[in-house]
């Protein structure tokens, strides 16, 4: 039972999003595909310590260690540093903007990126910890042939008990409470097209849906938390099919150790400033070296020169 806790303790702290107070995205799409997605992470460092102790501690390591981690050395799975590495590798997505913080133990990722198509934004990382789906609806009720579906699924939903120790996700997550209650994830949707079907809360009088997922919400026994929402297609319309699932490698890999250290960039020697007198050749392109300077003659005078003797 110990060492199926420590295996179900390790995923748990390689699910991104434990330890976040909250994390929201809003996210527009336009009718060229393109658009823009900004996403803000609020992690409780205290709780993200208590769960590195408790995994110390079965570890047979000193929980005090985690304990006492400055800010910087906390694991952060959101630092701007993993979300530029990973926005470098995808064409068509940018990241704008990319801030973080710190006060009263609770550190902020603010994240804003703009996307030629939703695909490369999923490529360079944008949903983070979430699968993403954008399929044509084949038969439905409410929607024609045709309509464009859109499905975010995200690390906590429907999680392989395999991956967690064996242990069921649900009772992993109840021995942990006290560390990740506070758990919740907000995404907002914004469409350039009537919305047919979601399973979300849709706003009056727009194309834009929300959903919502919280601690109690997974605690009820929803194995599904899956956001998805059917739209209307139009000749306007340009998207493409795709599927993408995030890498768990890197993501365990970004959850459980501390981001890189941006390098440092030098400052550029100005070689346009005059150096000292003794200064190297070069220093100046302007500068003529000693050794080769030629000699000016003493001008001459054309007043006598005056004996003092007289």
């Amino acid at each position: 039972m110990r060492r199926l806790f420590v295996l179900a303790l390790a995923a748990l702290l390689a699910l991104p999003l434990i330890g976040c107070n909250k994390s929201k995205d809003v996210i527009t799409i336009k009718e060229d595909g393109s658009g823009t997605i900004v996403s803000s992470y609020v992690i409780q460092l205290d709780k993200m310590r208590e769960l590195m102790g408790m995994y110390d501690s079965f570890q047979g390591k000193d929980p005090a260690e985690s304990a006492n981690l400055k800010p910087e050395d906390v694991p952060n799975a959101v630092s701007p540093i993993w979300f530029k590495k990973a926005a470098a590798k995808a064409k068509g997505y940018e990241i704008t903007s990319a801030k973080e913080s710190v006060e009263k133990d609770l550190r902020t990722t603010t994240i804003e990126a703009k996307f030629t198509t939703l695909e490369a934004a999923a490529k360079g990382g944008a949903f983070f910890s979430s699968a993403v789906t954008l399929s044509r609806v084949e038969k439905s009720e409410k929607a024609p042939k045709g309509a464009w579906k859109l499905t975010l699924k995200n690390s906590l939903s429907g999680a392989d008990p395999q991956a967690m120790g064996g242990m069921d996700p649900t009772t992993v997550l109840t021995m942990v409470q006290e560390q990740v209650k506070t758990l919740d994830i907000k995404v907002v949707l914004t469409l350039p097209t009537k919305i047919l079907e979601h399973n979300g809360v849709k706003a009056e009088d727009k194309n834009e849906i929300s959903w919502n997922v919280t601690y109690d919400k997974i605690l009820e026994g929803s194995k599904d938390l899956s956001m998805s929402v059917v739209f209307e297609a139009s000749d306007k319309l340009k998207l493409k099919p795709f599927t993408h699932a995030p890498d768990a490698q890197m993501l365990t890999k970004r959850a459980m150790q501390k981001p890189p250290m941006p390098k440092k960039v030098e400052a550029k020697k100005d070689d346009t400033k005059k150096g000292p007198p003794d200064a190297k050749p070069g220093t100046n392109p302007e500068e003529v070296p000693k050794s080769d300077a030629p000699k000016a003659d003493a001008p001459k005078s054309d007043t006598p020169k005056t004996d003092p003797g007289k």
